[in-house]
């Protein structure tokens, strides 16, 4: 597994959306897909490329493979749009309503546990260029 060091989400995140509190790696998997297993690998990928930055600082993160769950979801609830009005235009400090289960992607992008000032349009901005293939197979 490999890390796509220049994709274009990278510079979106050092440019446009420096508020984001998440941290993102963009992977390219060479090996044959594994289901579960090729999820872990990259999370652990992740972990290893964020300890390597962290180091600097003194600290690190630790984790347990053994321990990680994950619950497959389809790609349309992973991809879903939020349904509450407050991404169209926020109010300072306003949040969503409802926490939505199973948790989509744009709670994470658009609630993390900092205030940030972004919009659906941020999240659909960013998002077509983590997920275009995604977003190519749902419009199919």
């Amino acid at each position: 597994m490999v890390e796509i060091i220049d994709h274009k989400v990278y510079e979106l995140l050092r440019t446009e959306y420096q508020q984001i509190c998440l941290d993102f790696f963009v992977f390219l998997h060479e090996e044959e897909y594994e289901g579960e297993q090729t999820h872990r690998k990259a999370v652990c990928k992740a972990f290893e490329i964020m300890n390597r930055k962290l180091e600097s600082k003194g600290y690190s993160v630790s984790f347990c493979e053994e321990k990680m769950l994950a619950e497959k979801i389809s790609k349309a609830e992973f991809l879903e749009l939020p349904v509450d009005s407050c991404y169209d235009s926020r109010i300072e400090g306003e949040r969503a309503h409802n926490i939505p289960v199973p948790l989509p992607y744009w709670y994470a992008f658009l609630e993390p546990p900092n205030d940030n000032s972004y919009l659906e349009e941020d999240y659909n901005s960013l998002g077509k260029y983590q997920f275009q293939s995604l977003i190519n197979e749902r419009i199919k």
